[in-house]
């Protein structure tokens, strides 16, 4: 079966969930680039640098999503199910509580990538 990215068999939802994870990935970027101002004007302070690198490294991983969602690979189901683990995890070590925003649009995201996968759409 050729598992390479065919723009004539995308529905939708399909293409809805690579631009997402592109845009999830750009405001992660943006939100690095603030964090990194910050850590300038701040004289240098660490726990914003942690911020800068956190919000590179899940950029990052959003784009490798993105790819494999195009790739049609079923494993981006626990790629992002890990990344929202890890973000939760990291804004609650940092002190920031627990985001319940942040919950539902995974949630809501992850029943996209579920229903992709029921239609056979990544596999």
């Amino acid at each position: 079966m050729n598992r390479l990215y065919n723009s004539q068999t995308e529905s939708p939802l399909f293409k809805m969930v690579v631009s997402i994870f592109y845009i999830m990935a750009g405001i992660r970027v943006i939100t690095a680039v603030v964090h990194l101002v910050r850590f300038i004007s701040s004289g240098f302070n660490i726990p914003i640098l942690i911020d800068v690198i956190f919000n590179l490294a899940v950029a990052a991983l959003a784009v490798v999503c993105a790819g494999m969602v195009k790739r049609r690979n079923v494993v981006v189901i626990l790629a992002f199910a890990g990344m929202t683990i890890i973000t939760i995890a990291f804004a609650v070590s940092m002190g920031r509580g627990f985001n319940f925003g942040v919950i539902a649009l995974a949630a809501f995201y992850l029943l996209c990538l579920w229903v992709l996968r029921r239609r056979s759409e990544i596999v």
